[in-house]
């Protein structure tokens, strides 16, 4: 795909499949779907056919650069366009229900499609045969696929408008809203929603697995937070710090070494971690600074300092960021540093 294409449509040929369906997935939320005399919402009020099952063992490639930007700019633009739509407020913390198949639960009562408005202390149920699209707000949707309990609760964070918490089974989340507004509580963590959309899924142990399509989440546990971007993913165990993320299509080697250094003891020696991270720091391609900056955060020193100097050396941190204040934990310096990197926007 030509990168003309993302200014001017009809100057492409050829169009990105991946940039294509992601203008589909998005196009519901866009001016246009939302009234201003160019279109109105189709029934469900969200995307459509997004709701593949998820892959226990992704196969997606990390999206290419101008795929990235494509996705970046829709996000941006939409998210904009909804916090300074005239007349209306971004988030009406309410939800309700856009789509149905089979015979979801809410509280124990079967619901369909005329169930009004959901709120806090809700609980809903798909069963093995049931699926239910849900709309949060004005903000977006999430899908619930069969097999799937989820609770609807008061927002605990001053920064969050409007806060789940996924029990068990998968969700799909389509989300254009500041930094922070959404928030999915799982039994291993917390998912903070940077406006994007992602797959998250609980197993019977609790243990969460969490895949971004477009945009980033943060995820938070056990005094860690990691950020994952479209095409990467992580995994969250019960009662242990979130894993590191990992882009979808990184190699079991690679993957085997950070679960490695992600399960070290917080006092290993550089000895005991030297073979696993020397793997890491050998990465050359602009996809380690994904790694090296996640593993800022990592519970061990030696980690941490060993990672931000890698860092520095791929990607020099911007003016007024230090290296130093970065493997402190300083957040403002250390997001900054972020942003500066490929696969931030």
């Amino acid at each position: 795909m030509k990168d003309d294409y993302l200014f001017d449509p009809n100057a492409a040929s050829e169009v990105d499949a991946e940039v294509r369906d992601l203008e589909q997935a998005l196009a519901p939320f866009s001016h246009e779907a939302r009234g201003l005399g160019l279109g109105e919402l189709d029934e469900s009020g969200a995307p459509t056919g997004q709701t593949d099952r998820f892959d226990e063992n992704p196969a997606r490639s990390r999206p290419g650069g101008a795929t990235i930007l494509a996705a970046a700019l829709i996000v941006a633009l939409i998210g904009g366009a909804l916090w300074f739509l005239p007349g209306e407020s971004q988030t009406k913390s309410l939800y309700s229900v856009a789509s149905l198949s089979g015979q979801p639960t809410v509280n124990g009562e079967r619901t369909s499609l005329d169930a009004g408005h959901l709120g806090a202390g809700q609980r809903i149920v798909c069963d093995a045969s049931s699926q239910l699209e849900l709309r949060v707000g004005s903000i977006g949707s999430i899908t619930l696929e069969p097999g799937t309990s989820l609770r609807l609760e008061a927002p605990e964070n001053p920064d969050a408008e409007f806060q789940l918490y996924l029990e068990g089974g998968e969700l799909r989340a389509v989300i254009t809203a500041a930094p922070r507004l959404f928030q999915v509580g799982t039994p291993a963590g917390l998912a903070v929603d940077l406006g994007c959309v992602y797959r998250a899924r609980v197993e019977e142990d609790g243990s969460t697995q969490l895949n971004v399509d477009v945009g980033q989440v943060a995820f938070e546990a056990m005094g860690r937070r990691v950020v994952v971007p479209a095409g990467a993913g992580i995994r969250a165990e019960l009662g242990e710090r979130p894993s590191t993320p990992l882009w979808d299509d990184s190699g079991p080697s690679l993957r085997d070494a950070v679960a490695r250094i992600d399960e070290s003891a917080d006092t290993a020696s550089s000895h005991d971690l030297d073979r696993d991270l020397a793997q890491i720091l050998a990465l050359e391609t602009s996809d380690a600074t994904l790694l090296l900056w996640n593993l800022m955060g990592h519970h061990n020193a030696f980690v941490r300092e060993a990672c931000g100097e890698r860092l520095s050396e791929l990607s020099p941190p911007p003016k007024g960021v230090e290296l130093i204040a970065c493997l402190r934990g300083d957040a403002d310096q250390l997001e900054q540093w972020k942003h500066s990197l490929g696969w931030s926007w």
